[in-house]
């Protein structure tokens, strides 16, 4: 019993060590008084949820090592949801991007004023898109130059295709050449890429749906095991073995659900 406490404290010390290490910012903001921001709270979670896995892993399964493996794969896995969302957020840019640009490509040729396009633009697409091209109108009347409003938008952005459309803009205007050209060229691009990718992910869907069952069926059995197996629970909480078992069980349920999220690829293409 003293070694199971003694074994507790080093992997809670061990934790907390390396926790206040990359949550260093946030403690000084306590002390400091600060406002805590969405990425503080976000942090917050994250320790919360590392700090309830690691109790699970230590007191029903008596696995310090399981436990801190756990808390290193949960802050990964936090922060790849992060990466997940943002580029989210990219794709459903690149899905309205069709739409806006074939709009402004519209009103252009008619009005002849890029700002006048790209408000137009705004009001007849949806959010995120529609705030950003919105945006690029406000910067301007608030004194930026057309260059300055487009660079930061291509930056906010970050998407190549808004990036060739962007710069074609900024040097046909410099030049004097057919703007309307560069913008219908560039909604080409995109209509062809998100074919594609809509392709892409018809063909991964079927495999991400099997892996998913896969994920939920690997705790499901294990918790079912523990629960109606003496002889199991025994293996898991009081041998070697059990425990490296359950240490790679974590770690394919980790590898399995990065797996299915890798379609990041898609997301790029």
């Amino acid at each position: 019993m003293t070694d199971v406490v003694f074994m507790c404290l080093v992997v809670a010390l061990a934790v907390g060590s390396w926790l206040a290490y990359f949550f260093w910012g946030n403690i000084e903001a306590v002390f400091r008084k600060k406002t805590f921001e969405d990425s503080n709270r976000y942090n917050m979670v994250t320790f919360l949820i590392m700090g309830i896995a690691g109790v699970v892993f230590i007191i029903l399964f008596n696995n310090p090592p399981a436990a801190v493996l756990a808390a290193v794969l949960i802050y990964s896995f936090r922060k790849r949801q992060l990466e997940i969302k943002e580029m989210e957020r990219k794709a459903l840019l690149e899905e309205q991007g069709e739409v806006a640009l074939q709009i402004i490509s519209s009103l252009y040729d008619t009005k002849g004023d890029i700002l006048a396009a790209f408000e137009g633009a705004a009001d007849s697409v949806p959010p995120p898109m529609s705030d950003e091209l919105r945006r690029v109108v406000i910067e301007y009347r608030a004194g930026k130059s057309i260059n300055e409003a487009l660079t930061d938008f291509m930056e906010r952005v970050d998407n190549r295709d808004f990036e060739i459309l962007c710069k074609g803009i900024m040097l046909s205007e410099k030049y004097g050449t057919d703007t309307t050209a560069v913008v219908r060229e560039v909604a080409e691009i995109i209509r062809d890429r998100i074919v594609l990718r809509e392709e892409l992910k018809n063909e991964l869907r079927g495999q991400k749906l099997t892996i998913d069952v896969f994920l939920i069926a690997i705790p499901v059995v294990a918790a079912l095991l523990y629960i109606f197996s003496p002889e199991a629970r025994h293996t898991i909480t009081s041998t070697t073995v059990g425990k490296v078992i359950m240490m790679i069980l974590v770690c394919i349920e980790y590898a399995a659900w990065r797996l299915t999220r890798g379609q990041w690829v898609v997301e790029e293409l």
